[in-house]
């Protein structure tokens, strides 16, 4: 029997979700919480999709204003306890910054001399036992810290002690660490880049590579990505298919949450796992969604659990990316001539860039002309980091020096390869031409899209049965 007409949620009402969400996160105002959750528990038993995208926009909203107010600034005072160290420390030149979390609260630390050398030996997740002055931060960088989640500064005087954290922690870090201890065989830039391919550990990048790869249209390359998941998926497939379908399950969400804690949640891999996880949820209850869906619900998701990604510029390049592709690239691929090798990586590159144009043109002001070019070349590159350089990496990081450049060797030529790549696309870059290339790649998304749809049978007339 089927449903009645406007209660199942349709891939346009999943989009119209998420942007409700999305949009309740950025408006953030202090609503009854209870009213907001019963709203949408009603829409979801009585099947509303109208009550449901009104019911998210509010709930969203009343989780934003929470979010905000947990990261009000804190009143000025002396601590000496223990803290989580919540990012991995970065020197820049003299000193060493970090983020901490104190008593559920994060805040940011600039150390120099000795507490700065002490905090530097530590790892993202790991405890420590810390003397210093809680404080707020300066009104110029309120905003900027608040949205992401850090409420204020520690002026840090003392590492007294440290500890080595959860167990899942432990293993992040010494998968990390054996991973760096295998990459010392490789040069400082090309060490970096590939420690950002696969952990997005882009802490020792130069300036001028991260230049190359925005100024050519390659910068979500420079660090971990979306990317590395499907990879990371692919690589365990085979052990993954072996299983029963729950444990299949149990094991696939145990793959990407640990991946997710080994990459620090990024943004970008933090959407994707989710996606992951909502398509591995939804096979094993033997259900089937578009990968528009799928994303609509993952965007829903984690905009309820942290409002504050709305304002995460990683989050939304991700996300925009994720959509052209989902939306576009079908078509594009079967509109366009030529061998599907080929065709199929420029359909992917292009429905991206066009996707990402908009994110990119309004947070940066410009976009790479040679980008389509640019990521259809550095495709297999990454391809070969993302998926050989991970596994031979951590062999690597066990064996002698001799071997250990022996198994990076492939790895050595694909970041050798990107690097090439992203400096003929940054030294090409010409700033007026930047609008006509994103003109013109609509304009062959655009084409492609009608030659699809005119091409495509009309009303089974022609359709094969």
């Amino acid at each position: 029997m089927s449903e009645r007409p406007g209660r199942a949620l349709t891939d346009a009402g999943a989009l119209a979700l998420a942007m409700a969400a999305a949009a309740g996160a950025w408006w953030s105002r202090p609503l009854a919480l209870v009213p907001c959750v019963g709203t949408v528990l009603i829409a979801l038993l009585m099947r509303r999709s109208g009550l449901l995208i009104v019911g998210v926009f509010v709930l969203a909203s009343a989780f934003g204003a929470r979010s905000w107010s947990g990261v009000d600034p804190p009143m000025p005072e002396r601590y000496s306890g223990t803290a989580t160290v919540v990012s991995d420390p970065t020197r820049r030149g003299p000193v060493v910054h970090a983020v901490i979390e104190v008593r559920h609260r994060r805040l940011d630390v600039w150390a120099a001399g000795s507490p700065g050398r002490r905090l530097e030996l530590r790892s993202a997740g790991e405890a420590l036992w810390v003397e210093g002055t809680i404080r707020a931060s300066s009104a110029g960088r309120a905003r900027s810290l608040a949205v992401r989640h850090i409420a204020g500064v520690f002026e840090l005087e003392r590492v007294v002690d440290w500890g080595t954290g959860s167990r899942l922690t432990r293993s992040t870090n010494r998968v990390r660490a054996l991973l760096l201890h295998g990459a010392r065989v490789l040069e400082p830039v090309d060490r970096s880049l590939y420690l950002g391919l696969v952990i997005g550990d882009d802490r020792h990048q130069p300036t001028s590579l991260v230049h190359d790869f925005r100024a050519s249209g390659l910068g979500h390359l420079s660090a971990v990505s979306g990317q590395n998941v499907v990879f990371l998926l692919a690589v365990t497939a085979p052990v993954l298919r072996r299983c029963r379908p729950v444990p299949r399950w149990m094991l696939t969400m145990a793959v990407l949450a640990w991946f997710a804690a080994l990459t620090r949640f990024e943004p970008s891999v933090l959407r994707a796992t989710v996606m992951a996880g909502i398509a591995a949820t939804a096979f094993a209850l033997g259900r089937r969604a578009s990968s528009v869906r799928l994303l609509a619900l993952t965007v829903t998701a984690l905009l309820l659990v942290d409002p504050l990604l709305v304002h995460s510029v990683g989050f939304w390049m991700s996300v925009s990316a994720t959509l052209g592709i989902v939306l576009w690239s079908p078509a594009l691929a079967g509109a366009v001539p030529g061998p599907r090798w080929l065709v199929l990586p420029m359909a992917v590159s292009l429905s991206a860039q066009v996707g990402v144009a908009s994110v990119v043109w309004w947070v940066f002001g410009r976009e790479a002309l040679w980008a389509l070019p640019a990521n259809v070349l550095a495709e297999p590159c990454a391809a070969l980091v993302m998926t050989l350089g991970l596994p031979a990496g951590l062999v690597a990081g066990l064996v002698p020096d001799g071997l250990a450049v022996l198994l990076h060797a492939p790895t050595w030529v694909a970041v050798r390869g990107l690097r090439g790549i992203a400096s003929v696309g940054a030294s090409v870059d010409v700033a007026w031409l930047q609008p006509v290339g994103s003109l013109a790649g609509m304009g062959v998304v655009g084409w492609s899209l009608w030659r699809s749809r005119v091409g495509s049978p009309r009303d089974g007339a022609s359709a094969p049965g």
